[in-house]
């Protein structure tokens, strides 16, 4: 039996292993037949019977191949999961992950206030201690998006206190030097 999940599409077994899709030859399809691997490996209706590790994993390949709507679907699923924890207990480190990733995927697909709505929701629901810099740097961004530069930049100052060196962090701060100096 082979150990790696597999898809057949017109005659081509794909496989996923070490994080992508790729054909008998292992290299990576084209975008357009990586869209249908996902589409059809995941019944995006039944989430919910596959295991926890391998939504991960596949939520960073659906983000990383730029299938946003797909990621979003995913890490929806394991919200809902990290919430309810283990024993009903919040499994908080990973939200902390998770919730970074899912706040720039509605960036993805311009939907920033989802993205605010998301992070305010989780901190109401389980406090300070859900964030991270990363999370802020997100809401960050999407604040920029929302062409709030005021919020945005002290969003920007709590994920500084996290990491001031962060790439990520420098790109959103020159993005509102840039809008502010217009």
């Amino acid at each position: 039996m082979d150990k790696f999940p597999t898809v057949e599409i017109n005659g081509e077994i794909y496989r996923f292993i070490n994080g992508q899709w790729v054909d008998s030859t292992f290299l990576a399809p084209p975008l357009e037949i990586r869209k249908r691997i996902v589409r059809k490996y995941f019944n995006f209706d039944r989430l919910s019977e596959y295991p926890t590790n391998e939504l991960r994993e596949q939520l960073l390949y659906c983000k990383n191949e730029d299938l946003p709507h797909e990621a979003i679907a995913i890490a929806d699923e394991l919200q809902s999961r990290y919430e309810m924890g283990v024993r009903g207990k919040a499994d908080v480190s990973s939200l902390r992950w998770l919730l970074p990733v899912r706040t720039s995927l509605c960036r993805m697909i311009n939907n920033p206030r989802r993205a605010i709505k998301i992070y305010h929701d989780a901190v109401s629901r389980f406090g300070d201690g859900i964030t991270s810099g990363a999370l802020y740097v997100s809401i960050a961004a999407a604040n920029c998006d929302v062409e709030d530069y005021k919020t945005a930049l002290e969003f920007c100052k709590k994920a500084r206190a996290y990491d001031e060196r962060s790439e990520e962090l420098k790109i959103v701060y020159m993005r509102i030097k840039k809008l502010l100096d217009k």
